[in-house]
């Protein structure tokens, strides 16, 4: 997902982790994060390569990653927060 927001291969350079958190500084890709214009264009493309379902809250998830990356293009950092999935028994 990563290569297709920003269009380059992503080098992880993590800040810190724990068991369950990592957090990773993509601060040197947010100027090139796709628009919601390349997103409309390409989206099937990432369906197709992803092999996700074309659903709304896919779209809407990516919509809203992209509004949130122009919206702080201002902010020095872009921080990505990855935490390990619980599972409940």
């Amino acid at each position: 997902m990563l290569i297709f927001l920003f269009k380059v291969e992503i080098e992880f350079k993590e800040l810190t982790s724990n068991d369950d958190k990592q957090i990773f500084d993509l601060t040197d890709y947010k100027d090139n994060c796709i628009s919601t214009d390349e997103l409309e264009n390409n989206y099937q493309e990432w369906i197709k390569i992803s092999g996700r379902q074309n659903t709304m809250n896919e779209y809407g998830n990516l919509i809203g990653i992209i509004g949130y990356i122009k919206r702080n293009l201002d902010k020095k950092n872009l921080l990505l927060l990855t935490e390990k999935r619980r599972h409940w028994s």
